[in-house]
């Protein structure tokens, strides 16, 4: 499954999928087509009204269903000819949340700039941010020690139209009502630390837009 993402200030602004039509191209965005990670892939063929309401798509072929009443995916992912399979299990359910994750770093206490690459990220429902932002950590592939720098916080706005920057700490719980509610329009799982090399994936096509 593949999708094109637009991306302008270090945020997705836009996504399409393979049966999507493309429409209010924007050239201000820079354009990239991507496989979908397979977390992704398994949580919104479980939860299909998450991105458009009339998107209804079957689970992958490769994808078997378990647990019953849970909803759960469990995926099997070929690792490679010549390699041994790696068997990697997702569980999600249609009360797990799919939030958009960006990178800033604040100077001199007030000045917030964004940087790296957006992606989403499945949180789970009573999940902690320790317990997540440890999953974020091997996703990103962040040396333990520089990790401890990070810091998380809860963006959205309200529904009168503010914005709203929440610090969160270990034990908060991101799909709580207390950091979703009332929200108008994206909400975002903010991490703020240095900028790291790390770039989108090599398979991503930029296929217009500014050079990112």
């Amino acid at each position: 499954m593949f999708r094109i993402l637009g991306i302008q200030d270090y945020k997705i602004c836009t996504e399409w999928y393979e049966n999507d039509i493309v429409e209010d191209v924007n050239r201000q965005y820079a354009y990239y087509v991507e496989e979908v990670p397979e977390d992704e892939k398994l949580f919104l063929s479980l939860t299909p009204t998450t991105i458009k309401k009339d998107r209804k798509k079957p689970p992958p072929k490769d994808v078997k269903k378990v647990g019953g009443a849970t909803s759960g995916f469990e995926a099997v992912v070929d690792a490679g000819a010549g390699s041994e399979t790696n068997h990697v299990s997702y569980t999600y359910t249609p009360k797990d949340q799919r939030i958009q994750c960006i990178h800033t770093l604040t100077y001199w206490g007030y000045d917030i700039r964004y940087h790296g690459d957006p992606f989403f990220f499945i949180f789970k429902k009573g999940e902690t941010v320790k317990e997540a932002s440890e999953r974020i950590r091997q996703k990103l592939q962040v040396d333990k020690n520089d990790f401890k720098t990070w810091k998380f916080y809860r963006w959205c706005k309200t529904s009168n139209g503010r914005e709203k920057r929440r610090i969160l700490d270990d034990i908060d719980i991101i799909t709580s009502k207390d950091y979703n509610n009332p929200i108008k329009g994206p909400a975002y799982f903010i991490m703020e630390h240095k900028p790291i090399e790390k770039k989108r994936n090599q398979k991503a096509l930029q296929i217009g837009g500014p050079i990112k």
